[in-house]
């Protein structure tokens, strides 16, 4: 079993463990050696072996215009790799975008200006062409909505599920 491959590299490097705690991968190098690991699966992992603690549930995430940068990452990934339902508006963001602004000034003139460092790329690349990413549900609140407090998407997810 897996749990146990990773129990064992703890007790090998004399590291203490608990289950269901959340680990970074790093500090058990020592399972990633031989192993052919892209950067998708590397970073944090929980050890768990209580069935009882694994969700079975039905996934739902609510998105609107404002959502974005890691939140929209997050919706892609449920999106492209069919993990639950996604509601709401269609997004303001584009699904392969760049992020993480780095902010500059020219020391003479004072020109200010910012370069992105790093991209987010949606799980399924082939889809980085489309502007926007559009939800399960398509569901826009009305003028109505917002002026009587009525949240259009809580009110699916309470008569769906």
């Amino acid at each position: 079993m897996q749990a146990d491959k990773y129990k064992q590299a703890f007790l090998d490097n004399h590291q203490s463990f608990e289950w269901g705690k959340l680990y970074q991968s790093s500090s058990l190098s020592s399972l990633n050696k031989g192993t052919q690991r892209d950067e998708k699966t590397k970073g944090y992992f929980r050890l768990n072996k209580d069935a009882a603690l694994v969700f079975n549930g039905n996934l739902i995430v609510i998105q609107n215009a404002k959502t974005y940068s890691s939140a929209g990452l997050l919706v892609s990934t449920i999106v492209d790799n069919n993990l639950g339902v996604v509601i709401g508006e269609k997004s303001s963001y584009k699904p392969c975008n760049y992020g993480d602004l780095l902010y500059w000034m020219l020391p003479n003139t004072n020109v200010k200006g910012c370069i992105s460092h790093k991209i987010f790329v949606r799980p399924d690349a082939a889809k980085c062409g489309e502007t926007t990413l559009l939800p399960t549900v398509q569901l826009e609140s009305t003028w109505k909505d917002v002026v009587s407090g009525a949240d259009v998407c809580w009110e699916w997810v309470l008569s769906h599920y």
